[in-house]
C-alpha cells in the first residue's frame, strides 16, 4: 500500500479489506509497524493506549496482543478520523 497518498473513504475500505486478508488472526504490538507498512509506530500506539484511544488489546505475559478484526475496526475509524482524509 502507498500510505503516503492522500486517503479517501473509498480507498480506506480497500486498505482494510487487503489488511484483513494479509494479517494474522492475532499479533503483538511490536508487529504492528511491519504489518501496516510503517504507518504506525510502536511508540505512537503506546501513546494512544495510554490515553485510552488505542485499539482493543489483551495482555499475554509481558506482551500486548491484538485480535485482527477488532484492531482493523479501530484502525478504520482511526483512518477515517485522520486529518489526512481527502473529502
Amino acid at each position: 500500500f502507498n500510505f503516503k497518498a492522500r486517503l479517501t473513504l473509498m480507498n480506506i475500505t480497500h486498505i482494510i479489506e487487503k489488511l484483513q486478508e494479509s494479517m494474522p488472526p492475532v499479533f503483538t504490538r511490536k508487529e504492528v509497524p511491519k504489518l501496516l507498512g510503517g504507518i504506525l509506530t510502536v511508540g505512537h500506539i503506546c501513546n494512544l493506549d495510554s490515553s485510552q484511544q488505542g485499539p482493543p488489546r489483551m495482555r499475554l505475559k509481558r506482551h500486548v496482543i491484538y485480535e485482527r478484526d477488532s484492531f482493523l475496526e479501530w484502525f478504520k475509524v482511526y483512518l477515517e478520523d485522520s486529518k489526512h482524509i481527502s473529502k
